[in-house]
């Protein structure tokens, strides 16, 4: 599937649903979903990684967060920074599998 025929299926389903599918796409759909994970773990890290980012600043800059808020939402979540961020020590956790990480 093309990114073109991917929006046009992204348009239809929410003109179905009774939004205006100018006011919604895959670019805010994608930009929404990011901050919601960001809002709910607060781990930059995990959303870079989902968001394909190679630099932290550009997720913090599609974020529209700044990188004080950003350092001090994570210094809130403990103990979340390893499960994203795997070192030799630990093991990637796909996110499917993220509830079930104790």
């Amino acid at each position: 599937m093309t990114t073109r025929q991917y929006a046009r299926l992204v348009s239809e389903w929410i003109g179905s649903v009774g939004l205006d599918p100018r006011l919604f796409g895959t670019h805010s759909l994608r930009r929404t979903k990011a901050t919601l994970i960001y809002r709910r773990t607060g781990n930059l890290r995990a959303v870079q990684l989902l968001l394909g980012h190679t630099k932290i600043e550009s997720t913090v800059r599609y974020l529209g967060i700044e990188v004080d808020d950003a350092l001090a939402i994570a210094e809130q979540v403990p103990g979340r920074a390893d499960m994203f961020c795997p070192t030799s020590n630990s093991r990637f956790v796909p996110l499917a599998d993220m509830t079930h990480v104790s």
